[in-house]
């Protein structure tokens, strides 16, 4: 397949391993049962490396399993979900998000193509506009490290700033002078934009005619 020639990103041996997998599968990507043992000798990897591979290449979305093997003589069988791999590239986050993999990574895949991630510089534009709103401004790097945690989208980051909004006039903040609003790092690790809203403090103008 084309697709995985041109697009999928990993150290070299795993391409190839990617690459050995795709020649075994149709013009629509589907009937990919290849056995362990072929495609070790297709590439010269021994068959726990080929293993780890497979993994990989059904962490990052590029091979899902359309009939579990099992028994004698039973083989996986794979399918390249196509259309979801042509989405992911079209994706403004496609070519930031996917990065090589570690020989020694397999344990890991933290950048998805179906799931992209945030960039550093975009997820630090999002602290940047929760710092701003939060009206403690305490232990900046801690709070960072918990916002972080959370990987926190602009969809999460819109509901933290209408929660801080309506938190900012209830009675526990607006006590002796905002005496008890949370740290920061203590609000995002309680996920307290969540909580239900308590009673705003009364204004002096209350009941005013």
């Amino acid at each position: 397949m084309s697709l995985v020639f041109d697009y999928y990103q990993g150290h070299p041996g795993e391409k190839f391993t990617a690459l050995a997998v795709a020649d075994h599968a149709d013009h629509e990507g589907e009937n990919v049962y290849p056995s362990i043992k072929q495609l070790a000798l297709k590439t010269g990897h021994d068959e726990r490396t080929i293993q780890r591979h497979l993994r990989q290449m059904e962490c990052k979305g590029w091979l899902e399993v359309a009939e579990t093997g099992g028994g004698r003589g039973k083989r996986t069988r794979y399918r390249f979900p196509v259309d979801k791999i042509k989405g992911g590239m079209m994706s403004p986050f496609f070519k930031k998000t996917m990065t090589p993999v570690s020989q020694k990574g397999d344990k890991s895949c933290k950048h998805s193509l179906l799931e992209p991630s945030l960039t550093v510089s975009e997820q630090n534009a999002l602290f940047a506009r929760f710092w701003f709103a939060y009206p403690k401004k305490k232990n900046k790097g801690i709070a960072e490290k918990a916002f972080k945690k959370l990987k926190a989208d602009d969809a999460l980051l819109q509901t933290m700033l209408k929660a801080i909004e309506v938190q900012k006039r209830s009675r526990s903040w607006t006590k002796d002078g905002g005496q008890f609003i949370p740290y920061p790092a203590s609000w995002l690790n309680a996920k307290a934009w969540e909580d239900e809203d308590e009673p705003a403090e009364p204004s002096m103008f209350d009941g005013a005619i």
